[in-house]
């Protein structure tokens, strides 16, 4: 057995390096402890995986995705007001029509018993 140097026996010494190694030394029908290179990173094979490019969308997009969405949302807005308003304008027409129909009944009703 080659002899360790002072920097690995102080490294065996660190505790995290100590439970790495039992881990991956233990037996008794355990899981087997597999190293992990970057615990966070996709496989490329894996469906969520994309590519650097991919994954970051340049400032110029963004602002207009944003400016193409404020832009839907403010058409939206803009037709319901139209649409109210329309409404609203039809409803008084109407009661506007109402009301001169009844002026007009009431003026034949009087020239009628005159």
């Amino acid at each position: 057995m080659k002899p360790r140097t002072r920097d690995e026996r102080h490294a065996m010494r660190d505790k995290e390096r100590l439970e790495r190694d039992r881990l991956a030394n233990r037996t008794g029908s355990y899981h087997r402890y597999e190293p992990v290179k970057d615990p966070t990173a996709v496989a490329p094979n894996c469906p969520s995986y994309a590519k650097p490019v991919e994954r970051f969308v340049t400032t110029e997009d963004v602002a207009a995705i944003q400016h193409k969405e404020r832009a839907q949302d403010y058409s939206k807005v803009m037709e319901k007001h139209e649409g109210r308003r329309q409404a609203r304008y039809k409803r008084e027409e109407e009661r506007w029509a109402a009301l001169d129909a009844k002026e007009r009944a009431e003026q034949m009703r009087l020239v009628t018993h005159c």
